[in-house]
Order: C-alpha cells, then sequence, then structure tokens
C-alpha cells in the first residue's frame, strides 16, 4: 500500500467537516411553574418543531436606527429602512452559523432538514423527541396544567460549551407560557335595551374635544362613537397605499360574513370590500427575543400596537386571599405581572376606557404596571417619572420594577363594543376591542401623511411622547386592581392604567402634518 504524501493527506482532510467537541454544560434550568405537574412520558416519536436562535450581533445598530428614523425631531424621521437593510442587521456571524451547522451535522442533520429565517438568525427543524432529547441531554414530559392544559416540556437543556456562545435560545424547551386570551365579555339583552332608551336623549358634549357624542354611546360603541370621541368625524380615508393587519391566533378564525353584516349596518360605504387572510407562526415566548423581531418591523415603518391586558396590575382580583400573582422562580413571590407583548419598549400598548366622558374600564380591568423584563426607554422617562414622583414612598414596595418599561402608553374605548357573531349582534368587551381601535384611528393619520407624500408614522412612541403629548384627552379618574390591591390610580399625565390617555384625531392631524 502506498502511503498518503503530505500533500495528498492535507488534501483528504480538507475535504472531512471538522466537528468540534466539548463539555456538554448546562444552558438553562427553571423551577417548574406554578400550576403546572408532571403527567406523563410523550411517545418517542412524538414531533417537536425546535426552533434554534442565533445571536444577533448587530441588534444595537439596528435599535439605533429604529430610535432615529421614529424620532420626529431627528433628521432622519420617517426614513425606514428596507427589509434586506433589516436583516443584514440582524444576521448572525459566519461561525455561529458554521458551528450551529456542524452541531446539526454531527446528529445526522443535514442543510435540506432544517429551515432558516431570511436573516438566518433562526433555524427550524421539525423531529422525534427522542432525538431533540439526545441532542439537548435533557429529557421531555407531558406537563398538566391545573386548567386541564397539557404540553410537552422540560425544565433544563445543555449544549455543548463552544456552542453557548452560538446559540441565544432553543424552544419550545423550558417555556411553559400559555396564551391567555384577552378577556371578551359578551353582554346580553338587558344592556341592548338600555340602549334603546337613550336613543332619545340630548348629546353630550365632549369638554376634551369640544365634540357632541351621542349618548347611546354611553351604553354601545359604534364606529359613529368613536369618530366622534376621538374627533374623527368628516376624516375620509384616500391614500391606496394605507393598510392594518390584525393578529389571530391558533383557532382563531375570521369571519368574513359577520364583517359584511357589521359593515351593513355600520359602515355600508365598505359593504362587499374584504381582506386578505396571511397565517404567520408568532413565537409566543421567549420574550426578549420576540421583542427584538417587533423591533425589526418598527424599523422598517410598522406601527404596532397591543392591549394592555384586562386584569389590571396582574389578576384583576384586589382580595389578597384569592390573588394569583406568583412569580415562577420557586419562591411564588406575589409580584404585578405586566402582560406581554405589550411591554415591549417597541410597541404602543393599549388601555381601556369606558363612557362619556371617559373614565378607565370597570367592568374589567385595563392592564398596567412596570416589565420587569425590559427597562424603561428614554422616550417614557420624563412621562413616568413624572408619574412615581405622584406615588407616596414605599408604596407597593417589592410588588414592581419602577426601573422598567411602563405600561400602557395610550388607551381607548374598551367595552360595550357592538359587534356581529355568527350573523348575531352581541357587545363585547376587552382592551382586545381598545387596541384595534387606536390603530384604525392610526390609519387615519397615516393617510393624512400619506396624502402630503409623507411616510407613515412607523414606531409611534417617540412621537406620542413628545410632539404628539399636545394631541390626547387625559384621563382622570380610574384605577386597576389586582394581585391583591386597588393597583395604580389614575393621575393628570401618564399613568400605568390609561397612558398618555385618548386621542384627539383632529389635533394629532395637525401635529403630524401642518406642523
Amino acid at each position: 500500500m502506498k502511503a498518503l504524501s503530505c500533500r495528498g493527506l492535507l488534501s483528504f482532510l480538507a475535504l472531512v467537516p471538522l466537528v468540534i467537541t466539548s463539555p456538554i454544560k448546562l444552558k438553562e434550568r427553571i423551577i417548574p411553574p406554578r400550576g403546572w405537574n408532571k403527567d406523563s412520558t410523550p411517545p418517542a416519536d412524538h414531533k417537536i418543531a425546535l426552533r434554534i436562535g442565533l445571536p444577533q450581533p448587530n441588534f444595537n445598530v439596528l435599535r439605533t436606527h429604529l430610535y432615529e428614523v421614529s424620532d420626529p425631531y431627528h433628521p432622519r424621521y420617517g426614513a425606514y429602512l428596507s427589509k434586506e437593510e433589516v436583516d443584514a442587521l440582524v444576521a448572525p456571524h459566519q461561525a455561529s452559523i458554521d458551528a450551529v451547522d456542524d452541531w446539526l451535522a454531527s446528529h445526522g442533520i443535514q442543510n435540506s432538514d432544517v429551515s432558516r429565517s431570511p436573516a438566518g438568525d433562526w433555524v427550524t427543524i421539525t423531529l422525534p423527541v427522542y432525538m431533540v432529547e439526545k441532542m439537548l441531554d435533557t429529557k421531555y414530559h407531558v406537563w398538566k396544567h391545573d386548567n386541564g392544559n397539557t404540553i410537552v416540556r422540560t425544565t433544563s437543556y445543555s449544549l455543548p460549551e463552544h456552542l453557548h456562545e452560538h446559540i441565544e435560545v432553543i424552544q419550545p424547551t423550558t417555556i411553559f407560557a400559555q396564551l391567555r386570551g384577552m378577556k371578551s365579555t359578551i353582554v346580553w339583552s338587558e344592556e341592548a335595551e338600555a340602549t334603546m332608551s337613550v336613543q332619545n336623549l340630548a348629546p353630550i358634549l365632549n369638554a376634551a374635544t369640544g365634540t357632541l357624542v351621542d349618548a347611546s354611546c354611553n351604553t354601545t360603541i359604534t364606529i359613529t362613537c368613536l369618530k366622534q370621541l376621538y374627533n374623527a368625524v368628516g376624516l375620509v380615508p384616500s391614500a391606496l397605499n394605507n393598510s392594518i393587519a390584525v393578529t389571530g391566533y391558533l383557532e382563531q378564525f375570521a369571519n368574513f360574513q359577520d364583517l359584511q353584516s357589521f359593515y351593513a349596518e355600520q359602515n355600508p360605504a365598505a359593504v362587499n370590500s374584504t381582506f386578505d387572510v396571511v397565517s404567520i407562526n408568532v413565537p409566543k415566548s421567549y420574550a426578549l427575543r420576540v421583542c427584538n423581531g417587533l423591533a425589526q418591523l418598527g424599523a422598517r415603518g410598522v406601527s404596532l400596537t397591543f392591549s394592555s391586558g384586562d386584569f389590571g396590575v396582574g389578576d384583576g382580583d384586589p382580595d389578597p386571599a384569592t390573588q394569583q400573582c406568583f412569580t415562577n422562580d420557586g419562591t411564588n413571590t406575589t409580584r404585578f405581572q405586566p402582560l406581554f407583548p405589550a411591554s415591549c419598549p417597541y410597541v404602543t400598548s393599549v388601555g381601556g376606557t369606558v363612557g362619556v366622558p371617559e373614565v378607565a374600564v370597570t367592568r374589567f380591568f385595563s392592564g398596567g404596571g412596570f416589565s420587569d423584563y425590559f427597562e424603561r426607554p428614554s422616550y417614557q422617562d420624563d412621562a413616568v417619572n413624572g408619574f412615581l414622583k405622584t406615588l407616596p414612598a414605599g408604596t407597593y414596595e417589592g410588588l414592581f420594577n419602577p426601573e422598567g418599561r411602563g405600561i400602557p402608553d395610550v388607551a381607548a374605548q374598551g367595552d360595550r363594543f357592538r359587534i356581529f357573531l355568527a350573523g348575531v349582534p352581541r357587545l363585547i368587551g376587552g382592551t382586545s376591542a381598545s387596541s384595534p381601535t387606536f390603530a384604525g384611528l392610526v390609519a387615519l393619520l397615516n393617510d393624512a401623511r400619506l396624502s402630503q407624500g409623507l411616510p407613515s408614522l412607523g414606531f409611534l412612541n417617540p412621537l406620542l411622547y413628545t410632539k404628539g403629548l399636545q394631541g390626547f384627552n387625559d384621563i382622570l379618574i380610574g384605577h386597576n386592581p389586582g394581585c391583591g390591591t386597588d393597583g395604580f390610580n389614575v393621575t393628570e399625565g401618564w399613568d400605568p392604567v390609561t397612558g398618555l390617555g385618548t386621542p384627539n384625531v383632529m389635533e394629532l392631524q395637525k401635529l403630524i402634518v401642518d406642523n
């Protein structure tokens, strides 16, 4: 047998993929969250869609772009990035891509087996649970919640030590979060009859805007009510390149017939118009990474609004004996629980109001508080510090993070909306109605800008907390109980119940177009 020459050996080795091995090291471990109990072992062939998040080393650069193009006083205001530019800023280093690919290959997984996000920062592959357990040196179980929900998860996972700097997160592993649906209350005939009884009453003068509001808006909210309340009467959109998207999560579906019934009653000009349904798989956990993804949309000029929740500072329960606001760190400490993704600093969080004149919603409680995950963004400093100074020393000490991002940012009507459900008119409530209401008003503002050849508003908050302050109606009555407390009180200026207040569209339009 001929011996391989030195050059031949080097050439041969160059064709063999280099697989780095290193000791297995714990990546993450959690204590099982309150309410979850280990139930059984999943079948070995149970499929898991594993999502591997690679680091985004230039995210800080993206964030700088976001704030510059969203600041109405910055020279770059409105100069949004393209999708390609955003993808380039969140792309991982090639070293991370190579390291993860080599690790997958060592488990027999080839490039053709995986799907990648356009930026390459997410790798997704569907594998049987026994294989995931081997890769992550862990054991999955079926966990059952006290409410009956089940989920396949683990409480810890590990990776080769050299991969820790190349992998930011892997899910589903340790996240037990449930998408707690926004509370929507269906109101029955008693209040429908009350609506009829006030139809002949004199209109109410809205002192905040100087406009007249139909008295029926105290019992039933319609499109006409919203236009009157928020000084948008007479505004007719005309720009063609203006649109709104409404998210629908698992088991939520658009009903086109109900939409047409709604249009026929409240907006006849829109009858026979429709919308496109686009299925989007949105990660429901790993808040920090999801929040960064929302920043990417903002940098491209997309305005994002999220409801702040319907449970006050946490669970909506003011009774200390029955409240359920406990931390998931094993200590079961009582702690206020602001909702995510409303607490992400790159979105606009919307709380709820009711009545004419408006007060904080009362049949449920406008979600609000301060994030434990996200520090307070600079655009909020003046407004939030102004509120914190109104709190007596020691108020709710240890229950919330005064340095955290405060929510909500703004508010809108949130109760007794007249809709159609399965062909029947119903009244519903929830900040899940407040958020799309505010988004619809933002669309009117975008229309005014686009009609003047100006870019859309994009990420709203740097505008709202500065130039936009004059365009809001301050809410001065209400609070948001929860977690065994009365929650926070509404105050003059920003507060963690109704934010900056509700919008005055005509005033905001002047601020964003005329000036």
